[in-house]
């Protein structure tokens, strides 16, 4: 993205520099195009940092949200293995909850990634 705004900025500025050879040279008009073009790109970079950041903590958002459910997995998975609990008789109840917790979460994900695109 930097490198594409960077490509942007320089075919602008080149384009005004043309314009400004073939019309003459205003320093006021010239020089508030040049600003406006510079303020635009550093407008476009901070989107794009934003974007990034709302990405970063979503897929951070959903790391822990799954992190719940999966811990309760492995902790009765692990007590069937040590023999602690020897079946899941009356914890049935605790591990749906849990699969339909995550079913709504990937749901919510799919929900928003199709919405942002």
């Amino acid at each position: 993205m930097k490198i594409q705004l960077v490509v942007l900025f320089v075919l602008a500025l080149t384009a005004q520099l043309v314009n400004a050879a073939w019309h003459g040279f205003d320093p006021v008009e010239d020089g508030l195009q040049f600003a406006s073009a510079g303020t635009l790109a550093l407008l476009v970079l901070r989107l794009s940092r934003a974007a990034t950041e709302r990405r970063k903590a979503l897929i951070l958002r959903v790391l822990d949200e799954f992190g719940q459910p999966l811990t309760v997995f492995q902790g009765y998975v692990s007590m069937l293995a040590d023999g602690t609990l020897t079946t899941l008789n009356g914890h049935t109840a605790v591990l749906h909850r849990e699969c339909e917790r995550m079913r709504g979460l990937t749901r919510n994900l799919v929900d928003a990634i199709r919405e942002h695109g």
